[in-house]
Parts: structure tokens; C-alpha cells; sequence
């Protein structure tokens, strides 16, 4: 019996009936994920390949012997390593196998995942195990994780329980940006999350047509490093925008300052700090500026 892993490379399951020239059907699976078990009596549909050989695509035979070692909720099952290479595609497609109307959640097991996301669904979650999941940028360039896109609001977006890493070993690539707020961005909710290794921990801002409104930073850490060079770094960026961005809490938060730059850049936006305390080196603390003719405040 085999009992090799076998790893599926397909985006969704799809089931269907092949039937013969002398009117038999056979099934035809084309299976998702990652398995454990024999696959005797399999054959791919597209390559003729047999067995344990190229296990990627629509097969024959029943694979009662094969078990499924992943959830469809599991970022796994599509496909993503978790191994510091490229996840973009297993990351895309478990989103895309949710149901629009009501959104779900993808878990992340520990592990480093490379990808850069933009969330348009309502009611979608990002659960990971803690700080043993780490999830990375793919392009530095990019955020890692930004929802909306002024395009529509976006609500009920979660993201929990793990870190976002910007760390390269070139201090040059390091990420830009860990998670942005963008126009539509609304009613979020970010717990228990560490960001560290960007020129900007976290940026909030309205579009031209939508606000950024009502996000809650809860029990979370954003922690600078002394590796980022110049005066640009930023833990929290927060701008009014040509619309307005407003209702923006952190609570039981740590803003660990950076000693180039800024804990908070505040451009026209009331923040709501409780509980919540920023290390502040040297002049290196909290800058308030008007934008779009509103005052920028603290509270």
C-alpha cells in the first residue's frame, strides 16, 4: 500500500461522469488538497498516468483508500505550503471557493506564507495559531493584507491570531506596507496580531468615493525596528482621505517606537487609543497634521 503524501494542485472539486462506449459510467474526480493513502486503481483522465504518479487533476476510480488530511477552511487544502515560498494562488483560490453571501473562514496553520491580498467579500476571516504563523509579502511593493478598494464597502473582515513579517535579509526589501485600510474598509476587526519589518506597520485611509470607518485594533503589537533606515518609518498611518476615515480604535494595543519616524502619523483622523501605551524614542513619537481641513486628534 502506498502511503505516500500526495499534493493536488487543482483550485476547486469537481465531479462527473465519463461514460464508455458501451454506456458504463465511470466516475471522474478531480481532487483538492492534500491526501494520505493508497491510490491504486487511479488513473489521471489527462495524462494516463497511473497510481502515486502525477497526482494533479481529474482521475478514474474511487480512491476509497485516499483520506483528505486538510478541511477545505485550511489554507492547506488549496495548495499553500507555508514553507516562506509562494502562496498567492492557494490564498486567492481559498477565498474564491467562499460563498460571496456570507463570507467564511481560512485558517492558517503555522508556518510562513508569502502573498499579497486584496479583500473584497464581506465577512471573510483570517485565522492563524499565533506568532507561529507568519504571513509575508510576496511583492515588498504591495501590502500584504488590504481591504477594499473604494470600489464598495467591505465589512466584517477579521484577521486574528497571527504575525505579519516584512523581514528580508536585504534591508532594502524589506515590506512596505503589513495591512492597509483602505476606501470601503469597514467594521474590521484585527486581534491578537503582531506586524514588525515594515516601513509602515499599518496605514488607514479613505478613498475618493468611500471611508475607512469603524476598525478596532484590539490586544495586538506593532513593533518598529531600528534596521529601517531614514526618517519614513510609521507603526500607524492614519490619513482623512477625500472622503473621511473615522472610528478608528485600538485597545489593549503596544506600539513599540521606532527610532526613525513615527509611532503615529495622524493627517486629519480622530484615534481612539485605550489601554494601550507607545515606547517612544528620542523626538520620535506622535506627529498631528490637519488633512482635508480636519484636525487631527488623540483621544
Amino acid at each position: 500500500m502506498d502511503k505516500n503524501i500526495f499534493k493536488c494542485t487543482a483550485a476547486v472539486a469537481l465531479l462527473a461522469f465519463v461514460v464508455t462506449a458501451f454506456g458504463a459510467a465511470a466516475t471522474s474526480t478531480k481532487y483538492v488538497g492534500t491526501f494520505v493513502g493508497d491510490a491504486t486503481g487511479l488513473t489521471n483522465t489527462a495524462s494516463g498516468l497511473s497510481g502515486s504518479n502525477a497526482f494533479n487533476g481529474s482521475f478514474t476510480g474511487n480512491g476509497a483508500g485516499l483520506t483528505n488530511l486538510y478541511d477545505r477552511s485550511n489554507v492547506k487544502f488549496w495548495g499553500a505550503q507555508g514553507t516562506n515560498g509562494n502562496d498567492q494562488v492557494a490564498v486567492s483560490n481559498a477565498v474564491a471557493a467562499l460563498d460571496p453571501a456570507v463570507g467564511g473562514t481560512i485558517y492558517f496553520p503555522p508556518g510562513t506564507y508569502r502573498f499579497n491580498y486584496t479583500n473584497l467579500i464581506d465577512n471573510v476571516i483570517f485565522s492563524g495559531s499565533g506568532l507561529g504563523t507568519k504571513i509575508a509579502p510576496l511583492d515588498p511593493n504591495q501590502s500584504v493584507i488590504q481591504l477594499g478598494n473604494d470600489s464598495a464597502l467591505v465589512s466584517g473582515f477579521v484577521i486574528r491570531d497571527m504575525e505579519f513579517y516584512g523581514y528580508n535579509s536585504n534591508p532594502a526589501l524589506f515590506g512596505s506596507v503589513g495591512m492597509r485600510f483602505a476606501g470601503g474598509a469597514y467594521e474590521a476587526v484585527v486581534e491578537r496580531c503582531r506586524f514588525t519589518y515594515f516601513t509602515n506597520l499599518m496605514v488607514l485611509q479613505s478613498g475618493a468615493t468611500y471611508p475607512c470607518s469603524i476598525i478596532r485594533v484590539n490586544n495586538s503589537e506593532l513593533s518598529a525596528t531600528s534596521d529601517i533606515p531614514a526618517d519614513t518609518q510609521r507603526n500607524v498611518v492614519a490619513t482623512y482621505g477625500a472622503t473621511y476615515t473615522t472610528a478608528i480604535y485600538f485597545n489593549g494595543c503596544h506600539l513599540n517606537g521606532p527610532s526613525n519616524g513615527y509611532a503615529v502619523e495622524n493627517n486629519g483622523v480622530t484615534l481612539t487609543f485605550s489601554d494601550t501605551y507607545a515606547d517612544i524614542i528620542g523626538d520620535h513619537g506622535i506627529k498631528l497634521t490637519t488633512s482635508g481641513g480636519q484636525p487631527a486628534r488623540i483621544e
